[in-house]
């Protein structure tokens, strides 16, 4: 690895941490910073991204209650050695402090062989998220119809929170769902269910990944070229992105 690959992995390390610090301090005030840590360890470098100091970022509630939310990443650099790649992640929130079991975590191991899904959400107990729905208050649009709900009479139900899991162009999709079903819940299957899915999987990622192109043309085209392909712009130049594709939950 070249002197120049191993201060792009500290550069580009610290770009994520501060870019994470920043989105979270535009929504939470007071939050302590993310901060990158370069580990040097067997054939390549690594990095993690963390709050430091890791207590998490504390979510005042209403009636003084309070969730935690913590976030760690970890990665190194890609095969080519150009871009910061992240391999694990964990995302969680807590009733309280953090520590023990969370009221729902969404987790991603890239290097994950086995039947659990590498990116996934899990949620913990359901009384709890009842709960925690109960104390969303009014501060928005959704908790204020949820605040007059209960005023009526209709408790909160853990399935009253809507998780968000992609968008409009990388959401699960039907083969996601039925491997989760035959790997985790024990369905019954077909014994060639596996390259069925596969094959379904890959015909609706490669039509969401033609989609994402169309969302930002421009993008793609410069990570093509980055890649050694010719790519010419039409006349008139690269449409606009798409803001709305881009940006909505």
């Amino acid at each position: 690895m070249t002197g120049s690959a191993v201060r792009s992995l500290d550069e580009q390390a610290t770009d994520f941490a501060t870019q994470i610090t920043h989105t979270v301090a535009g929504v939470i005030d007071g939050a302590d910073p993310f901060v990158a840590t370069v580990l040097d360890g067997g054939r390549r470098r690594q990095f993690t991204v963390r709050q430091s100091p890791e207590t998490g970022i504390a979510l005042p509630m209403s009636e003084g209650a309070l969730v935690t939310l913590t976030a760690r990443f970890k990665g190194a650099l890609d095969k080519q050695g150009h871009y910061l790649r992240v391999e694990t992640s964990a995302i969680k929130v807590y009733f309280g402090e953090a520590g023990g079991q969370p009221l729902f975590r969404y987790e991603y191991d890239g290097l994950r062989r086995s039947s659990i899904p590498r990116a996934h959400l899990q949620v913990g107990d359901q009384q709890d998220l009842a709960a925690l729905a109960s104390l969303s208050g009014e501060a928005s649009r959704t908790a204020r119809h949820r605040a007059g709900r209960i005023e009526s009479g209709m408790l909160p139900r853990s399935d009253h929170l809507h998780f968000p899991v992609g968008g409009d162009r990388f959401r699960p999709s039907l083969e996601d769902v039925l491997e989760m079903l035959v790997e985790q819940l024990g369905v019954p299957a077909l014994p060639d269910w596996r390259n069925s899915v596969a094959a379904g999987r890959r015909a609706w990622r490669t039509t969401q990944l033609r989609a994402a192109v169309r969302d930002h043309p421009q993008a793609a085209a410069d990570a093509l070229a980055e890649a050694g392909y010719t790519v010419d712009p039409p006349p008139e130049g690269h449409p606009p992105p798409s803001e709305e594709r881009l940006t909505l939950l």
